[in-house]
């Protein structure tokens, strides 16, 4: 099983594009994958474009992963901000979808609609006062900046998981090769649960190095 990342390879490749574009320079695939292995699992898309754009803008010619990283850090309420701009900008849309008993399918992103709900969704925005819409915009923002924290500790964490599962599986295929005749392929033909149950089973039971 791959390992999950945050970042879309492709998104990536945009940003990376305007770099080259920036400059008139471009660099060989294998020195952008280095980047994208150093960043895909730290940065989401949003966080993503927010940093190139940001070193594009400071005309800084490729800035090393921990500068880009550093654009970041503080970037979190920007990207709720922007994804709360998003939301008002669909409301009106909402109103007449509404009024005329039409399918309103916003095209936004499902961790956008599940914060959104926790402030009371579509129609408590459309039903506020002005003071109640200013306060569900803070409590938005804040409840974003809260998500995208979460995941980005939740992924870190698997992807220690994922590379401890994968450093077992290497392991449990030595100790399998001299049962498993010369079709046997390694690890590769390991599945990632069946290698963790393993793993785990003779770790409890003390029989396993």
């Amino acid at each position: 099983m791959p390992l999950v990342t945050k970042l879309n390879v492709q998104t990536f490749v945009n940003g990376w594009k305007l770099l080259n574009e920036r400059f008139n320079h471009s660099c060989g695939e294998n020195i952008m994958m280095i980047y994208y292995n150093k960043l895909c699992d730290k940065l989401t898309d949003k966080q993503c474009e927010i940093a190139i754009t940001e070193c594009v803008a400071e005309e800084l010619f490729f800035p090393s992963a921990t500068i880009i990283l550093g654009k970041v850090k503080a970037d979190n309420e920007e990207i709720a901000i922007s994804e709360w701009n998003k939301i008002e900008e669909l409301c009106p849309q909402y109103v007449i979808a509404s009024a005329t008993n039409s399918r309103f399918d916003p095209d936004i992103e499902e961790d956008t609609l599940q914060v959104l709900r926790e402030v009371g969704g579509w129609s408590a925005l459309n039903n506020a006062s002005e003071k109640d819409f200013a306060y569900k915009k803070r409590d938005f923002i804040k409840l974003y900046q809260i998500k995208i924290q979460s995941q980005s500790r939740q992924d870190a964490l698997g992807g220690s998981q994922q590379k401890a599962i994968e450093g077992d599986k290497q392991n449990l295929s030595k100790t399998l090769q001299p049962f498993a005749g010369t079709g046997f392929e390694g690890d590769k033909q390991i599945p990632d649960l069946l290698a963790a149950a393993i793993i785990k089973h003779y770790a409890y039971k003390g029989n396993y190095v």
